[in-house]
């Protein structure tokens, strides 16, 4: 399977994932340049550890995913899509809809908000406690499920990205080094 994880903060979901599971890949975006930076140096010391090779598969990407058109080999998606614009959601259920492989979806928005209740079935909710800031919140987790199991990806198929032109990737084989200017990440290179 194929796990993308949107709004990913500093990718806790997706670092425990490949740390505990084997998935095929484990992708996750984040539209925060800060948040990106903190996930890509844990991801960075993980690989150092003698468990690294566990981390092989995770690719951790800045980007804005609103501009994708689908997310191709994905099979499960998980989203804290909280605060999301309105518009963003309706565009991720766009997406969802035009992924051909997507099978569950876990997301704080219920189907109906993102217009995809004729493709995917709400199973089951699932009560998480949620630190934002100082406070603590309990929401509900949506639990989707495509109506029409789809077809597998294919295998031995190298997993790709969408490609809109703000993307900035991380090759997982490279341990980043981070460039500076004015005190944020503007790229990064391999070292």
């Amino acid at each position: 399977s194929h796990f993308v994880d949107i709004g990913a903060g500093e990718s806790k979901p997706c670092l425990h994932l490949a740390a505990s599971h084997h998935v095929a890949s484990i992708t996750g975006y984040e539209i925060s340049g800060e948040l990106w930076v903190h996930s890509l140096r844990t991801l960075a010391q993980l690989l150092q550890t003698d468990h690294g090779h566990h981390f092989s598969h995770t690719f951790l990407a800045h980007a804005n995913v609103a501009h994708a058109e689908t997310l191709r080999h994905a099979t499960h998606v998980f989203s804290f899509d909280e605060g999301f614009p309105y518009h963003t959601l309706e565009q991720m259920g766009k997406i969802y809809n035009n992924s051909p492989h997507l099978y569950a979806i876990i997301a704080y928005h219920h189907p109906e908000i993102y217009g995809i209740t004729e493709q995917y079935d709400l199973v089951g909710t699932i009560p998480t406690n949620k630190t934002i800031g100082r406070q603590m919140r309990t929401r509900q987790a949506y639990v989707m499920i495509r109506k029409i199991t789809p077809a597998a990806p294919p295998r031995h198929t190298q997993f790709t990205l969408p490609t809109p032109t703000n993307l900035k990737y991380h090759p997982v084989n490279e341990v980043p080094e981070i460039l500076y200017r004015k005190g944020r990440p503007t790229m990064y290179k391999s070292t």
